[in-house]
């Protein structure tokens, strides 16, 4: 495991597709953002910072009482890449970060733990969920140099994802659960069928 990690959630994103908060969705009785947080914290980072957008003090407040950093991020809307450069702000490029978002209901501590070896034992010292033909994505673990602004972070969505695939070394993480995520009221259906996710009690 990396002896010096940092942890950013984004969780910023609009859930336009599904029409309610996907960080919001519960399972357990629990929100997925507080569920993924705790699995961030379980491995002992030196700061968990957690990017909020859309529905920010619904989201701030599921987190109650968890040692997070909320970074609000003014520009969510301009997808991924602003959230890794709002989140990342004032860090030092020592050690690496683990990214995360809120929409893989089957994502849990051992993955996080997974990541973190695989990584330490990356040539480039990063690692991230084998996505397949498209090869890496979220969640992974990144250098922390690589979350700066400019031509290495990319200015579009695609710009860590790019660089994942694009970079030879990088630890790929087997496990087909994480390919699942919840992006529309079909996903959402499917995972409540599968009891990846609770049935909603109410309005969103």
């Amino acid at each position: 495991m990396a002896a010096e990690h940092r942890a950013l959630l984004l969780a910023a994103g609009g859930s336009t597709r599904l029409g309610t908060s996907k960080q919001l969705l519960a399972r357990d009785g629990e929100p997925l953002v507080r569920r993924a947080v705790r699995a961030l914290l379980s491995t002992g980072p030196r700061e968990v910072r957690v990017v909020l957008g859309a529905d920010a003090a619904r989201i701030e407040a599921a987190l109650a009482g968890l040692d997070v950093v909320p970074v609000h991020n003014p520009a969510w809307r301009d997808g991924m890449a602003s959230s890794l450069r709002e989140g990342s702000q004032g860090w030092t490029d020592a050690g690496v970060c683990v990214i995360a978002g809120c929409d893989q209901p089957q994502f849990d501590a051992d993955d996080v733990r997974a990541l973190l070896a695989m990584a330490g034992n990356s040539p480039v010292h990063a690692a991230a969920l084998d996505h397949g033909a498209s090869r890496g994505g979220i969640p992974a673990v990144v250098p922390m140099r690589w979350l700066r602004a400019g031509p290495d972070a990319g200015e579009a969505d695609a710009g860590l994802r790019a660089r994942l695939r694009a970079t030879a070394g990088v630890g790929l993480y087997h496990r087909p659960a994480l390919k699942f995520d919840i992006d529309t009221p079909a996903d959402l259906a499917h995972a409540i069928e599968h009891q990846w996710v609770d049935a909603p009690s109410g309005p969103a």
